[in-house]
């Protein structure tokens, strides 16, 4: 497992909120479902989140298709859980910009999990995806990497206006 430690004060308590993460009804309004071949969720406005006091924005107009799984394992696990979407969605975006290196991005996606739903869910979907990431990890270098860039100056104009 990844640690992450936020800054501190001289007391030893965290100068950061901790965790600001959209409540699944604020995430709801934030998500456009998009049918086809494959069911997927567009973002209608920039989403926020903060995670051991690292903020990240999935921006407006991103697109993702859940928790993305090997077709056998969609039997047992939802890919658009409400309590699993928000960092699913996350995970999409940083495999598909390369923000972050892999490893960093899967042990994000196993921490935001712990979170919004608990350690044996977080560590289920992290055991399935580790295997298999690498697979998409490399196809989206094949196909292009979504350009963050925009997204970046937006985020860091949220962070200094709070």
């Amino acid at each position: 497992m990844l640690n992450i430690y936020a800054p501190v004060d001289l007391n030893g308590k965290s100068i950061y909120k901790q965790h600001v993460i959209p409540s699944t009804a604020e995430l709801q309004q934030s998500l456009k479902p998009i049918l086809g071949k494959k069911m997927k969720v567009k973002a209608t406005k920039d989403i926020f989140v903060c995670l051991y006091g690292t903020h990240y924005l999935i921006p407006k107009g991103f697109v993702s298709d859940g928790a993305s799984l090997p077709w056998f394992a969609t039997i047992l696990l939802d890919r658009f859980n409400p309590k699993i979407l928000l960092f699913s969605i996350l995970h999409d975006l940083m495999y598909q910009s390369h923000i972050v290196p892999r490893f960093l991005a899967d042990g994000i996606y196993e921490l935001g999990l712990e979170i919004t739903s608990n350690k044996l869910t977080a560590k289920t979907f992290y055991t399935v995806l580790r295997p298999f990431g690498i697979i998409a990890w490399e196809n989206n270098k094949k196909k292009g990497l979504y350009d963050y860039d925009e997204a970046r100056i937006r985020l860091l104009t949220h962070i200094c206006n709070k």
